[in-house]
């Protein structure tokens, strides 16, 4: 049989001529399968930021409307295979064709054309490049601070990933979906209702990254502010399921009241420890706090040394 064209993904070198792959808008040659194109794979000048085509199996027309690149590929092997004349034979091997239109197709375009013979494609179904869309969700590496920690709380910043996800088992039933050619209509639907369903679970699970993130609940320094802080901790945690009530803003500002009362609260008890003891001014007072710190740390300085 005649050789064909061999359609590989750039990376995995699978065999994709015969299902939806991906096609670098941008760099020459470039197809890539669905696998290594949403896992963002790099290759020499090819980007994973560059503009992109979809490519469907069989969508490409090299002479006629009516044939598909794989209909004129099998009538092309299925004429090496039995020979010009027997179209009943070629037919089938064409397939939803009859023979006379298999015959009346061969003798048009390959043996005696009535014009011009068509570049390979100059048919091909328009397929305008899709320009890539940055999600504007997580912050970028650089913008991350440089001590942040690889994993805390189940949580990858660095990634933007949980150790346990919203719906964590959603990409188990389009694991090992296929489209094919031949799929009744029925079949097609079910699997791109699937593959919907998906997305919508995905979406759900980046607007709850969004909103962690907006409310500042990845902070890996909360760790630490809670352990200083418990009185602060409680209430934020009790006031937490009302953030969805109120703009990030407004919850950040509730929280920053809270704190400023807190500290108004220790001033006023640091006052009246003061009076208390008989100091009338601040400059006594600091003396003062001076004076018992010095204290605290030469009774903790006698307990270690018994």
């Amino acid at each position: 049989p005649r050789p064909r064209m061999s359609e590989r993904c750039k990376c995995c070198e699978r065999e994709v001529g015969k299902e939806i792959h991906i096609e670098c808008a941008v760099c020459r040659g470039v197809r890539l399968c669905l696998q290594c194109f949403s896992s963002g794979v790099e290759l020499e000048s090819h980007l994973r930021d560059h503009d992109y085509r979809i490519q469907k199996p069989g969508q490409q027309v090299i002479f006629d409307p009516a044939w598909s690149k794989d209909e004129e590929t099998a009538l092309l092997d299925a004429i090496d295979k039995y020979g010009p004349g027997n179209w009943k034979e070629i037919a089938g091997e064409v397939g939803n064709k009859e023979p006379a239109a298999v015959e009346e197709h061969y003798m048009r375009f390959y043996v005696d054309p009535l014009e011009p013979i068509p570049l390979p494609g100059a048919l091909a179904v328009d397929t305008k490049p899709v320009p890539f869309i940055q999600p504007n969700l997580a912050p970028s590496i650089a913008q991350l601070p440089a001590d942040l920690p690889a994993d805390f709380a189940g949580h990858r910043p660095r990634r933007d990933e949980y150790e346990h996800e919203f719906c964590q088992d959603a990409e188990l039933p389009i694991r090992d979906m296929v489209f094919y050619d031949d799929d009744p209509p029925f079949a097609r639907e079910l699997k791109l209702s699937m593959i919907e369903i998906y997305n919508r679970r995905l979406d759900r699970r980046m607007q709850r990254h969004h909103l962690a993130r907006t409310l500042g609940l990845q902070d890996p320094g909360r760790r630490q502010q809670a352990r200083e802080n418990s009185e602060f901790e409680t209430f934020r945690l009790g006031v937490r399921p009302f953030a969805q009530l109120s703009s990030p803003e407004e919850h950040q500002k509730l929280l920053e009241n809270f704190l400023q009362v807190q500290q108004l609260q220790q001033r006023v008890r640091r006052l009246q420890d003061y009076r208390a003891n008989g100091i009338t001014s601040l400059a006594d007072g600091a003396a003062f706090d001076s004076a018992r710190a010095a204290r605290e740390r030469e009774r903790a300085g006698r307990g270690r040394g018994r």
